[in-house]
C-alpha cells in the first residue's frame, strides 16, 4: 500500500506540472490575443479622439479669422480685399495651415495662399479638395503624409453677427511636431495600459485557476482510483464464481501489461489494457452456475453457451463510457471465439 500511495503521488505531481504548463501557455495566448483585440479597439477609439482633437485645433484658428474678418467679406473694396489676402497669407506664416482658400458667399475664390510644404502633398490636397463641397456646415477629412504626418482638410462657413453666411474658408491643417508627439505618446500609453491591465489580470487569475485545478486533479485522481477499485471488485467477484481466488485476473493483467510494454504500446493504450484485463471474463456473470460450475466436461451445447460470455462482456462494458477502451480486450481475449 505505501508503494501504491507513492506512485499515486508521483502521478498527481506529474499531472499538476502538466496542467500548470498548459495553464501558463493558455494564459499567455489569451493575453496576446486579448491585447491585440482590445488594443485594436482602443487604437480605433484613440484615433477618433485624435481626429476630434486636431479638428478642434484647426477650427479654433479658423474661428479667430471668422471673428475678426468675416465682416469684410460682404462686397469688399480693394483695400479690404487686400487686407483679407494679407490675413490669409499670415494664416500660412503664423499658424499651422499649409494651404488656405477664402471664398465669398457666391463661392467665388477671392484669396488663397500656400506654404512650400503643400507642394509635397499637392496631389493628396487636390484629391481631398474635390471631395469637399462648400456647404453651410463644418466639413473635414483627415489624411496622412508619407511620413505619417496628420493633415486635416477643413472647410467652414464664415458667419456674420446675424448668423448669415458671408463666405467660406477652406484650409489644410498640419499637426505640429509637438501635437504629433502628444498623439503618439497618447496612443502608446493607452496601448501599454491595455497590455499591462490584461497581463496583471492574467497574473491574478493564475493562482486562482491553479488552486481550482489542483482540487479538480485531486477529485479526478480519487475518481480514477474509485473506478480502478470497482474494476478489482467486479473482476474479483466474477473470478470467484468459478474459482476460490481472484489471482487469475491479476496474473492476466500483469502478463498483458508486460506484453504491451514490450511491443511499445502508448500509455493511454496500456490503461485500456489494464481495464480490459481485469474485466475480460465479466460476461460470465450471465452464465448459469450449472454450466459455469459444472465439474465435468461441457457438452457441445453448453460450450456454445459458455462462449457467449464474450459477447455478454462486450455488452456490459459498452454501457460505460470510461470502459470504451477496454471493449476490444474483452471482445478478443478468446482468439478462437
Amino acid at each position: 500500500m505505501p508503494h501504491r500511495s507513492g506512485t499515486s503521488g508521483a502521478d498527481r505531481n506529474e499531472m499538476n506540472q502538466h496542467v500548470n504548463q498548459e495553464l501558463i501557455v493558455r494564459l499567455l495566448l489569451a493575453w496576446v490575443l486579448l491585447s491585440i483585440l482590445i488594443g485594436a479597439v482602443v487604437f480605433f477609439i484613440e484615433v477618433r479622439k485624435i481626429d476630434a482633437y486636431v479638428v478642434a485645433l484647426a477650427l479654433e484658428e479658423f474661428r479667430d479669422f471668422e471673428r475678426s474678418h468675416s465682416k469684410y467679406l460682404n462686397n469688399p473694396d480693394k483695400l479690404q480685399l487686400e487686407h483679407l489676402r494679407e490675413e490669409v497669407r499670415k494664416h500660412i506664416e503664423d499658424k499651422h495651415f499649409i494651404a488656405v482658400k477664402l471664398y465669398n458667399r457666391e463661392r467665388e475664390l477671392i484669396a488663397e495662399a500656400d506654404h512650400p510644404d503643400a507642394r509635397l502633398i499637392e496631389e493628396k490636397i487636390s484629391r481631398h479638395r474635390r471631395d469637399i463641397a462648400l456647404i453651410d456646415d463644418v466639413h473635414f477629412q483627415r489624411f496622412y503624409g508619407t511620413d505619417g504626418q496628420i493633415f486635416v482638410m477643413i472647410q467652414i462657413p464664415l458667419k456674420t453677427t446675424g448668423q448669415e453666411t458671408a463666405g467660406y474658408l477652406e484650409g489644410v491643417y498640419k499637426a505640429t511636431p509637438r501635437t504629433m508627439a502628444e498623439i503618439k505618446n497618447r496612443i502608446l500609453l493607452s496601448l501599454l495600459q491595455v497590455v499591462m491591465s490584461i497581463f496583471f489580470t492574467a497574473l491574478a487569475i493564475y493562482p486562482i485557476v491553479l488552486f481550482l485545478n489542483k482540487g479538480l486533479i485531486r477529485m479526478t485522481g480519487d475518481l480514477y482510483h474509485a473506478n480502478v477499485g470497482m474494476l478489482k471488485v467486479l473482476g474479483g467477484a466474477i473470478a470467484k464464481r468459478d474459482s476460490d481466488t481472484n489471482t487469475h485476473n491479476f496474473r492476466v493483467t500483469i502478463y498483458a501489461v508486460r506484453l504491451g510494454e514490450a511491443v511499445g504500446l502508448k500509455r493511454e493504450n496500456i490503461a485500456g489494457l489494464i481495464k480490459g484485463s481485469f474485466l475480460h471474463d465479466v460476461g460470465k456473470i450471465a452464465i448459469s452456475d450449472s454450466i459455469l460450475l459444472k465439474p465435468g466436461k461441457l457438452t457441445d451445447e453448453e460450450r456454445e453457451v459458455m462462449r457467449t460470455h464474450v459477447n455478454h462482456g462486450v455488452d456490459i462494458v459498452g454501457h460505460y463510457g470510461w470502459l470504451d477502451d477496454a471493449a476490444d480486450v474483452v471482445r478478443y481475449h478468446h482468439e478462437k471465439i
